[in-house]
């Protein structure tokens, strides 16, 4: 099966499934108390991840999905060390804490950045909205990366179908495509 696609001068790589990678890393402290693990476990370490990752790979998987949230960022981290040199997708959601601004947009993305190994991210998603957090003034931060190159596509997760289209308006004054929300 072909898995890319030429859009104009670009190649693309094209999602045919993915795995969410929610509980690898190796958690320290607090982050082993996080909801995921606790529901799912943890991982039984870097071997399993391992074997995962190859066992995905030749099932035809192409996109991982993990969240800054996830484990404190051990989640990000391993599926950086695991996908390093490898033609995947990832996606990935911010922010990393309860705290975030959208005045902390460029910091959050330097971070994933920097824990995924990566000059860019194929799918960055907000995680959960907030009252605090004005969506156009987070979509315009996010607008920004696409523009410099770390994004290549946005994505929010768990808005409802007005926050959905209120991030929509926003993207799209700057020509920009809301790819997805992730449920």
């Amino acid at each position: 099966m072909e898995t890319k696609k030429t859009l104009g001068r670009s190649s693309l790589l094209v999602p045919r499934m993915g795995v969410g990678a929610m509980v690898w890393g190796n958690p320290k402290g607090l982050a082993r108390l996080h909801p995921a693990q606790q529901a799912y476990g943890p991982s039984e370490g870097m071997e399993e991840e391992r074997r995962a990752m190859e066992v995905s790979l030749e099932a035809g998987v192409n996109l991982f999905d993990t969240a800054a949230q996830y484990s404190l960022g051990a989640a990000e981290r391993r599926l950086g060390e695991l996908t390093r040199g490898k033609n995947v997708l990832i996606a990935t959601k911010y922010p990393s804490g309860f705290s975030f601004l959208p005045k902390d947009f460029p910091k959050e993305l330097g971070a994933t950045l920097a824990r995924l190994e990566r000059s860019s991210i194929d799918l960055y998603q907000h995680h959960f909205p907030t009252s605090r957090i004005s969506i156009p003034e987070l979509m315009d931060r996010v607008a920004d990366a696409v523009e410099a190159g770390k994004v290549k596509a946005v994505g929010v997760s768990n808005y409802s179908a007005e926050q959905m289209r209120e991030a929509h308006a926003a993207l799209a004054r700057r020509g920009i495509p809301l790819a997805s929300n992730q449920i």
